[in-house]
């Protein structure tokens, strides 16, 4: 695959799984204050955040003001880190891999809490499961986000060292352009997906649901691959020398693994 769809995908799962560690702060947040004044917590969230909170509770529950402020404030204070991360992880990948060190840690707190209730009856792992199910899915995603940062700047690196990885150029004159249809029918199956139609490596168009783009190239050879927002791509679609205008069709096929696989058939 060309060198620039390969950094625009992983660019795309990048930027997804950082929504992540957006969400696993939002939540933790939103923890302190269900768990001390609501007595209901999210799972989607740090382990540590939720023991403090949980401190600050029992200290709400005992009439003790003064010290669930200082646990609402040191809660508050542990989630920092992590919107910190978040936000220069942006241009940053180092911030990221920061991240998944913290949450690393707060995965081996976790672990040794949990080691420390089945202890004591293996039976309570039940009323577990979820907390186990979405903190592995947590350590995931900030595992896959750092994977996707360490493919996306090499691939980067490599773009500025081969100056042939995008041989399309836009500059041609009208009589040697042809026009290129590409549509995206109104599904409701992979509706919230954009797609964008990349020839030899530059991006040409977006596309969303229900819509039909058009752009110009010129009579040459040249290859065109689709990727959706989520990163995923179609295989190299090879659009042949010539005058003769080209429509396409964008349509979603389901894969349990994958989700929204696109492809694209000629019309």
């Amino acid at each position: 695959m060309d060198k620039s769809i390969s950094e625009f995908q992983n660019s795309i799962k990048y930027k997804s799984a950082r929504t992540s560690l957006l969400i696993l702060s939002v939540f933790s947040v939103l923890n302190i204050f269900f768990i001390i004044f609501g007595d209901r917590y999210f799972l989607f969230s740090s382990y540590i955040t939720q023991v403090l909170a949980f401190i600050g509770f029992e200290a709400y529950a005992n009439g003790e003001t003064v010290l669930t402020a200082v646990f609402i404030a040191i809660s508050l204070l542990s989630v920092i880190p992590y919107l910190v991360c978040y936000f220069f992880s942006k241009k940053k990948i180092g911030w990221m891999i920061g991240a998944l060190v913290l949450f690393s840690i707060d995965t081996l707190w976790f672990v040794y809490g949990l080691i420390n209730v089945i202890s004591i009856d293996f039976a309570l792992i039940a009323d577990c499961i979820w907390d186990i199910f979405f903190h592995a899915y947590a350590l995931y995603a900030l595992i896959s986000c750092v994977v996707y940062g360490v493919k996306m700047k090499k691939n980067a690196t490599d773009a500025e060292e081969d100056l042939s990885v995008s041989t399309y150029t836009s500059d041609i004159t009208a009589e040697e352009t042809r026009k290129i249809t590409v549509t995206k029918k109104k599904e409701s199956y992979g509706f919230a997906l954009e797609c964008v139609c990349c020839i030899d490596g530059k991006n040409m168009v977006t596309i969303k649901n229900g819509e039909t783009k058009e752009f110009y190239i010129d009579d040459n050879a040249h290859t065109m691959v689709v990727v959706t927002s989520a990163g995923i791509s179609t295989d190299a679609i090879s659009i042949p020398n010539g005058f003769g205008d080209k429509s396409y069709e964008i349509k979603f096929k389901f894969n349990f693994f994958k989700g929204a696989i696109p492809t694209v058939t000629e019309m």
